[in-house]
């Protein structure tokens, strides 16, 4: 019994020590493997964060470790995957990667990765008095992947045209480009299938340049370019391509030198396009160059600055080219007498000088098929841009303006927008449509309407995806035909529109005979502005009394506009609020 008793209490003792063993290795599992005299491998915690040509890589530090070995590679990694193979890069091996004093991690970062690549890594311990630990993998032996690099600079406006783009980069290791066009088909991941339309292969030559540019492209169109190094994608740009020249039966770029177009200058133009046209009814395109400015006006018989006149059957666009957008600058109003199928104005900034206060301030007989302005910014005109006045008889067929925007008008003499105040009905635009538009700042105390039509009938007036802030005088009408037995035969339409502030809280709503078709359209939260106000009503602890023709339909979001915008007072609309950017409604140009 007493050798039994020896033995059990043996027994018991050599297992509370193998026990107390365990436990030590268990709550420090840093210490080493005695037996094999080994390092142990860094924990399974090894991080990654990747950028295009680099990596930051963390691990915690082994005791007795001097240094690390970190090995990365395009190839599988196994214990059976000898170091440094094809593909790999291997680091550390100078004993450069070592812990820092007082930190119980390792942070390096490595370069000369390749972007949009996975690689695969691992990590062992080494020491100068013990053997060198195994292997660690990185999540088991998944992979991560770099960024996608960039090496394209990002080109400027002067670098795009309708027909060639301009690509320029900061590297040397590059060997040709590829130029791609989406198209409607998707892969199994969801990605828009790409169309590769050429394949530049560039020479020593570009690329000691580090540019080249790509010619014979469409206008209007998104193309994607990819600046390639073998079968590594090293840069990628979305661009889309300029607006070609508009059609006409004579396109003419103005040179750099010329900085007026005058009376002279269209009768020219015109002479042209009627021989190329065979007919006395032609149209002219002019070109204005990016960057430019100027002036449109002629010299009068006195020989004094007067409005230049659009010659009787002549069409003409006035087209900014590629570049930065140019300035047409009035000095008078243009004079549009006689007939003409267009008067469009494209891609331009618009304003007046010396006070001429319109660009268009109609009095005599015309009768124009369209004018149309389009991705133009107008603004600065005293009193509006668009007139109709006087007892000739004028008629415009359609009045569109579209992907514009409108700002800082005075409206000093109490003016409207669209102000069409002809006598006796004698003014006379049969479809007015304003949309992918921001009109802000017109807001003279006596500014009037956005829209006023006076003693005459019209067909539509229509606000599409537009965006309103500080528009409209005290007590005037957003739409206004100065009375319920005129306007248009069917309702104005508003629809995915927003509108910020107003002016003042006494702004009313509109007036028109078969009234408002309202639809998907806000208005924020503000203590001014409350032409939608069909009821009196306290909003936000503010108390609103009912408007004068308040116009119905609209929701209100519960927000002040500074809670909407990212700074309206700056006049910047990007929608910062997430939700009511997916809402879809107001100028488009600030959802993104």
């Amino acid at each position: 019994m007493k050798i039994n008793n020896i033995f059990f209490k043996k027994a018991a003792f050599v297992l509370l020590a193998a026990l107390t063993a365990v436990s030590c290795t268990d709550d420090n599992d840093w210490t080493t493997d005695s037996s094999l005299s080994r390092l142990f491998g860094v924990k399974d915690n090894i991080s990654v964060t990747s950028g295009d040509t680099y990596a930051e890589i963390t691990f915690n530090y082994v005791p007795e470790a001097t240094h690390y070995i970190v090995e990365l590679s395009t190839d599988p990694l196994s214990d059976d995957v000898p170091m440094g193979g094809a593909n790999a890069l291997v680091y550390g091996e100078d004993e450069s990667i070592k812990p820092q004093s007082g930190y119980t991690g390792v942070e390096l970062t490595v370069h000369g990765l390749q972007g949009a690549t996975e690689y695969y890594l691992r990590v062992k311990a080494r020491s100068n008095h013990k053997t060198e630990s195994r292997w660690v993998y990185y999540k088991e032996g998944q992979t991560f992947k770099t960024l996608a690099e960039q090496v394209f600079n990002i080109p400027t406006s002067t670098d795009i045209s309708d027909e060639w783009v301009r690509l320029s980069w900061n590297t040397d290791n590059v060997t040709n480009i590829l130029v791609q066009v989406p198209t409607d088909q998707v892969d199994d991941e969801g990605e828009t299938i790409l169309n590769t339309v050429r394949n530049i292969t560039l020479t020593d030559e570009i690329k000691a340049a580090h540019e080249y540019t790509i010619t014979g492209l469409t206008g209007s169109t998104s193309y994607i370019f990819t600046i390639m190094n073998g079968d590594v994608k090293r840069g990628t740009l979305n661009i889309s391509t300029a607006a070609p020249m508009p059609a006409g039966n004579l396109k003419y770029e103005l040179p750099a030198m010329v900085t007026k177009i005058d009376n002279a200058l269209l009768e020219e133009l015109f002479e042209q396009a009627k021989e190329l046209a065979g007919s006395d009814n032609a149209s002219v395109t002019i070109g204005l160059q990016g960057g430019s400015t100027i002036e449109l006006a002629t010299l009068s018989e006195t020989n004094e600055t007067a409005g230049v006149k659009i010659p009787e059957g002549m069409s003409v666009t006035f087209f900014g080219m590629p570049g930065e957008t140019p300035t047409l600058v009035v000095p008078k109003s243009m004079n549009i007498d006689g007939s003409h199928n267009f008067i469009n104005f494209e891609n331009l900034k618009i304003t007046e000088r010396s006070g001429a206060n319109y660009l268009i301030n109609q009095g005599k007989a015309c009768n124009i098929n369209n004018i149309t302005f389009k991705g133009c910014e107008l603004f600065g005109f005293g009193n509006t841009p668009f007139r109709l006045q006087g007892s000739d008889i004028k008629t415009i067929g359609n009045l569109t303006i579209d992907n514009c925007l409108i700002h800082d008008i005075s409206h000093a003499g109490g003016y409207s927008l669209i102000h069409i105040d002809a006598g006796g009905g004698k003014g006379y635009v049969n479809n007015i449509l304003i949309q992918n538009s921001t009109i802000y700042n017109v807001k003279a105390a006596n500014a009037r309407c956005i829209v006023q039509v006076k003693d005459t009938d019209m067909e539509s007036c229509k606000f599409i995806n537009c965006t309103f802030r500080n528009i409209l005088g005290s007590g005037r009408y957003f739409f206004d035909s100065n009375g319920t037995s005129k306007g248009t035969s069917t309702p104005v339409v508003i629809e995915n529109c927003l509108f910020g502030h107003m002016n003042t809280k006494d702004t009313r709503g509109g007036r028109n005979k078969t009234g408002f078709d309202v639809a998907n359209s806000y208005v924020t939260y503000e203590q001014d502005g409350c032409f939608w106000h069909e009821q009196a009503e306290t909003i936000n602890g503010t108390e609103f009394t009912k408007t004068a023709n308040a116009i119905p339909g609209f929701d209100n979001l519960g927000k002040a506009d500074t809670d909407i915008f990212a700074d309206p007072d700056n006049n910047d609309f990007t929608i910062k609020d997430e939700k009511v950017k997916n809402m879809k409604i107001g100028d488009p140009r600030w959802r993104n």
